[in-house]
């Protein structure tokens, strides 16, 4: 919430996705401190289905493993990797893992469908694994 609360200060908008079918992509909604919530499709809070629609061009993605190479072990439904796909063809989009540096393993099992990750965030440092990302 913090960081939350910095960057709307900054005037960034913020969003939170949804999922719109229960084995496809994501769409974001606009975050703002007095949204309302609702229960998602498992059971988390999620931005509710009158949010205005936002397309993000940095996100924050969720993971449970990644390795040094910008792979991640999502959630298994792939839903970021999906709309990260979709996204990417239309503009750039710069995808930032947040996680522990314990999660990090030394190999992710990968498929072709599969989107990496420009860069991690853990509380021991940040990695970088594309050069050509539109962030320096």
């Amino acid at each position: 919430m913090p960081l939350a609360e910095a960057l709307r200060q900054q005037n960034h908008v913020l969003c939170l996705p949804r999922i719109i079918t229960p084995n496809g992509a994501l769409e974001f909604g606009v975050w703002l401190e007095s949204s309302h919530l609702v229960k998602g499709t498992f059971g988390t809070m999620t931005i509710s289905p009158d949010a205005p629609k936002v397309n993000p061009t940095i996100w924050l993605v969720p993971l449970l493993g990644f390795d040094r190479f910008g792979h991640r072990l999502g959630y298994g439904k792939g839903h970021y990797d999906r709309t990260l796909e979709k996204y990417r063809k239309i503009e750039d989009i710069l995808a930032i893992g947040i996680g522990f540096a314990a999660q990090e393993v030394p190999s992710v099992f990968h498929e072709t469908h599969d989107e990496r990750l420009d860069f991690m965030v853990t509380e021991k440092e940040v990695i970088k694994f594309n050069e050509n990302s539109f962030l320096r």
